[in-house]
């Protein structure tokens, strides 16, 4: 049991160290990083009612996947995580260079996942899995989802904030959403439907995705108001 929950939580604690060491130039006030970690930990719950709420079986079993995928996952949780920011973060007065919105928006997304992986985990039997195969999928894919949705959410939030053009709110929802969607859809497709030619199109895809989050990391890090100033030297 002891290797389920390290390997539950290792890649969650991996990716919070990354960004804190990223944000090289003006790091955030600890507080408001466990807040938004807790916060993030807290949605969890209104998810689960309100896909309860919300969840709706179509007899046509593709439709049935895009709407488990794309509405009860990706538009639920990202919303979710969306709002948190908006009402935490974005008049909040610490959120003053490009790259706070990547590391609160990635923040707020491992506190969603913290939860949710043990909430799988816990839950494997009904899978059909063993817990330690249950963490060890989530540690390789669910996880680094869950962050490269909060890298892009904060990517466009920031640049929402900082080059004052609102349409990046939206971007800041919808590429969240559709990229987590898309994800579901594929993991719960993917059994009985999928060709090795689309599993493999689908991975190259993820793969694009990692590029593309590091590299938005890499410009707003270094896209810094206090990259120059003598007490960051």
């Amino acid at each position: 049991m002891l290797e389920v929950l390290i390997l539950a939580i290792t890649p969650i604690l991996i990716v919070l160290f990354y960004v804190f060491l990223k944000d090289k130039y003006e790091q955030e006030p600890l507080s408001l990083l466990i807040l938004s970690v807790f916060l993030g930990c807290l949605l969890v719950f209104p998810a689960i009612i309100i896909k309860a709420q919300m969840n709706y079986e179509f007899s046509n079993i593709f439709f049935n996947c895009l709407y488990k995928a794309f509405i009860l996952s990706g538009f639920i949780e990202e919303s979710l995580k969306f709002l948190v920011f908006f009402v935490l973060i974005w008049f909040n007065k610490n959120f003053n260079e490009k790259f706070d919105g990547i590391v609160y928006a990635v923040y707020i997304s491992m506190g969603f996942a913290a939860v949710e992986n043990f909430y799988y985990i816990y839950n494997s039997e009904y899978l059909f899995q063993s817990k330690l195969d249950v963490a060890f999928s989530r540690a390789i894919l669910s996880i680094p989802l869950h962050a490269l949705c909060g890298v892009a959410m904060g990517y466009y939030f920031s640049k929402a904030k900082f080059e004052l053009k609102n349409t990046y709110l939206i971007l800041a929802l919808i590429i969240p959403v559709f990229s987590h969607g898309l994800y579901n859809f594929f993991v719960i497709f993917e059994n009985n439907f999928l060709e090795n030619s689309l599993k493999i199109t689908f991975l190259l895809v993820i793969l694009q995705y990692w590029r593309v989050g590091f590299k938005w990391i890499k410009e707003h890090s270094e896209d810094s108001a206090f990259k120059n100033e003598d007490f960051n030297k």
